[in-house]
């Protein structure tokens, strides 16, 4: 015996699991981004990180690119063609665009 409504519950676990999943998902690397928030609660649309804060490169002026890094955890020399190894903080590494800084390739 069906509960009544409950012909519509999978069709509304299935929203559900898409919006979670679309969440999750986030942009690839290199899409372009923007953080909105602070601190705890600050909040970007990248799978990883949104690199919105300024960058340091060898021999120019730190850039700001806003765009989606790609996977973290690397050490230099094995992220995909086009994408190197960059320490954003002490512990934390990324697999970002090379072209955000001539430098770093």
């Amino acid at each position: 015996m069906l509960c009544r409504g409950s012909e519509r519950a999978p069709a509304a676990a299935l929203v559900v699991v898409a919006v979670l999943a679309s969440g999750c998902m986030g942009r690839e690397v290199g899409a372009e981004c923007r953080r909105s928030g602070d601190g705890f609660l600050a909040r970007d649309p990248c799978r990883t990180i949104c690199l919105a804060f300024p960058m340091p490169c060898p021999g120019r002026e730190a850039v700001t690119p806003n765009v989606c890094a790609g996977r973290e955890g690397c050490t230099p020399g094995d992220c995909p063609e086009g994408q190197v190894c960059v320490h954003l903080n002490v512990d934390r590494t990324f697999c970002v665009p090379a072209a955000i800084c001539p430098g770093w390739s």
